[in-house]
């Protein structure tokens, strides 16, 4: 399980960071920019919010989690719902 939240949460990771380094270079009005951008928030929507949905679930069924992880989980899907909306 922990494997699969460190998935969902950093799978939009590498495109967010050439975005920023492409907008240090000067280069913010570029299709490259524009690709790393719409890359960036279809990676974000869909392991946040399609893949994120699945692994609440599962840590919510989970007998053995403690309330941590739980709260954790439920705390991390509506900041990423929050960010997406």
């Amino acid at each position: 399980m922990v494997v699969g939240g460190m998935f969902i949460a950093e799978v939009s990771n590498p495109p967010m960071h050439v975005r920023i380094m492409l907008k240090h270079l000067g280069l913010r009005y570029s299709k490259a920019y524009e690709s790393m951008e719409i890359t960036f928030i279809l990676l974000y929507s869909f392991g946040r919010i399609f893949l994120g949905s699945y692994q609440v679930w599962s840590v919510q069924q989970c007998e053995a989690m403690g309330i941590i992880p739980k709260f954790a989980s439920l705390a991390l899907m509506a900041q990423s719902v929050f960010f997406v909306h």
